[in-house]
């Protein structure tokens, strides 16, 4: 499946073929059907953010070492870090909470991972646009990053504050 994806991506890297395209493509099936305008069908169409499917054959990846503040990420990604953290660690019921059975517990093992390793267990895929990021892949990564590193105004143990590197790894797509 991954040389079928890389196939129809080639710019794509392996890592973000496996992180975030790999397991919707087993369950959702590649290449995704698309409509007249050229956005993929079905599940793939929120999945891909609404964007036509040559937008992603044109990406240029490049995988960058550095800090992004919350600040930097797009207002419309914003709100799902913010309902990720507040259904892990406030116990709120949101659109999150309902539509992700396991979201506290995702959350949680990356915090764990965060605060042995200091960064986070994978690169999230973000897209670089008008010098802001819109996140394709790693919403509970970054929740759980921005967490750790003290983003949100709860109480935060000092020992995970103190472990949490503020540059992370991501994997950045260019236009």
């Amino acid at each position: 499946m991954i040389r079928l994806i890389k196939d129809t991506l080639p710019n794509f890297p392996d890592e973000v073929i496996k992180e975030w395209l790999l397991p919707f493509a087993e369950s959702e099936g590649w290449p995704p059907q698309l409509g007249s305008d050229g956005i993929p069908l079905k599940r793939w169409r929120d999945l891909l953010g609404l964007r036509p499917f040559g937008f992603f054959q044109r990406l240029d990846w490049k995988k960058e070492h550095k800090h992004i503040s919350i600040h930097e990420i797009v207002k419309k990604s914003q709100p799902a870090l913010v309902q990720i953290f507040e259904a892990a660690i406030l116990g709120r019921q949101n659109m999150m909470s309902s539509s992700i059975s396991n979201l506290k517990e995702r959350f949680e093992s990356v915090v764990i991972y965060i605060k042995s390793r200091g960064s986070m267990p994978n690169a999230p895929a973000l897209l670089s646009e008008n010098d802001k990021y819109y996140i394709f892949d790693g919403n509970h990564r970054l929740s759980a990053y921005y967490y750790c590193y003290g983003y949100f105004k709860v109480a935060v143990e000092s020992e995970l504050m103190l472990s949490t590197n503020k540059n992370q790894n991501y994997w950045i797509a260019y236009q």
